[in-house]
Parts: structure tokens; sequence; C-alpha cells
């Protein structure tokens, strides 16, 4: 497994991942920008050994996985067998269904992901939660994402910050990294820019979040993996990943 931190999270790339023979171009061309390790997720229907094959073909190695809460909760046993056969080691729940984003329902996802990330504890794999903006919604002066980490046990639900997601829901980066700080062995990159006063997600160092703050934060938590993604790319999304990998390279975070 490869030392560096960095990563790609696959969704960025998620048009180019459709078919088998697009996925062979699409990690090679991921392999040839320098990347080492990518999250996977966006991928269209390929096996789970032939898609190990391709990332071993390229000399990629899959750091962890994204899945949706229902599959994670309701066919846990399921998503560990994935994670045996792919070598995930790290599983992270992209978003809560649409009748959960409220107080109640955001304490019932704490305590139903901490129930699965028990289980895939004991198999060696971590649980973490990935955040958007909506999160930040506050119910009696807690945040969503603070009632969903506050329902769950911290061995078995982990936290996978997202520092676009969390600027654009007035939140401080900074404070959240340094809150969860012992919680924290994965995050998100991306920038966050304004563009004729509108927000827009943009590549690494070409925003305004404060870069090295946060990677000042990052050196006094447990985080391992740096994963940059791009949800929505105003250009070529090759281009976009390619210069957020070249950028955190010249702020020394390989």
């Amino acid at each position: 497994m490869s030392e560096k931190k960095v990563g790609l999270q696959l969704f960025s790339l998620r048009q180019f991942l459709r078919t088998e023979p697009e996925m062979r171009e699409t990690l090679k061309k991921v392999r040839a920008m320098g990347y080492e390790n990518v999250q996977v997720s966006g991928f269209g229907r390929v096996e789970p050994e032939s898609l190990k094959a391709i990332l071993e073909e390229n000399e990629l190695f899959p750091c962890s996985y994204h899945d949706m809460f229902h599959p994670i909760v309701e066919n846990t046993g399921e998503l560990i067998k994935l994670c045996k056969i792919m070598g995930y080691t790290n599983v992270a729940c992209a978003v809560p269904p649409d009748d959960m984003m409220n107080e109640a329902g955001y304490r019932n996802v704490g305590q139903k992901l901490s129930k699965a990330g028990e289980l895939l504890f004991k198999n060696g794999i971590t649980l973490v939660y990935h955040n958007h903006g909506f999160e930040l919604m506050k119910y009696r002066g807690k945040s969503g994402l603070e009632i969903i980490y506050e329902e769950s046990d911290p061995r078995y639900l982990q936290t996978e910050l997202d520092t676009y997601w969390l600027a654009f829901g007035g939140a401080d980066p900074i404070e959240w990294i340094n809150k969860y700080k012992d919680r924290c062995p994965i995050i998100h990159l991306k920038d966050m820019s304004v563009f004729y006063n509108q927000i827009r997600m943009s590549e690494i160092g070409n925003g305004n979040l404060n870069w090295q703050g946060i990677f000042k934060a990052l050196k006094g938590t447990n985080c391992r993996w740096y994963i940059v993604e791009q949800d929505f790319c105003g250009g070529n999304p090759f281009d976009s990943v390619k210069m957020s990998f070249d950028n955190l390279k010249k702020m020394g975070i390989e």
C-alpha cells in the first residue's frame, strides 16, 4: 500500500466510468496524473473482481468506498463481503434518506450507522459519515451533523468532513477538524470560489479556503487519507482533478 495520503474520489469522474472499457481508460489516466489511491464511487455496473483487477493493473489502491445509507444499515453483511474482496478498510455513508433530514431523523441516522459500524469495526473496517451542507441546519442550537455524531459511538462511526460543504453551510472547516480531531481518519478536500457573486466548487488552491490553516489543523488529527473530490467542474473534469493534485503537491501534501 502506498504511503501517500492523497487520493481521488472517483465520483469526480463518474461520467467516464459507465462501462468497463471506460473504466480502464479513465483509471489509466488517473494513475498517469500521479494519483496512487482512489476512493470508489460513481461506477457503472462491473463485478468487484473485475474492478479490483483494473485497479491493480494501474497500481491504484482503493483506500475507501462510498455507499448510501440503506445498503450500509440493511445489508451490512454483503457490504463486509464486498470490502473483503476489494480490500476496502474505510466505508463512507454518502447521504441519509430525505425523510431523515430532520432532528429525529438525524438521531436515527447516528444510531443506525453506529450499529452497522460496530459490525464493520469487528471486521477491520471503519465507517465514516460524509457531510454536505444541509446537516449544518440547527435544531434547538445543535446542527444535524452534531446530532449524528452525538448519537453514535466514536469507535463505530467516524467523520469524513468535506471542506467545501462545511464552508457552504456557513461553518469553519478548521473548527470542525479540531472538534473531531480524534475521529477524522479521512477528509474530502475541495475549494470554494465566487464567480459573479455565485458560489462555485473549484480546484484546491484556486478558491478562498484557508488551506494553510486546514492542513495545520489536520496535522493534529488521526487523518490518514486526503481525498480530492470535485462534484462539479466548470471545465474538463480530468483537468480539474489533475490541477488539484498538482496544487496539493506544491503545498507539500503528497
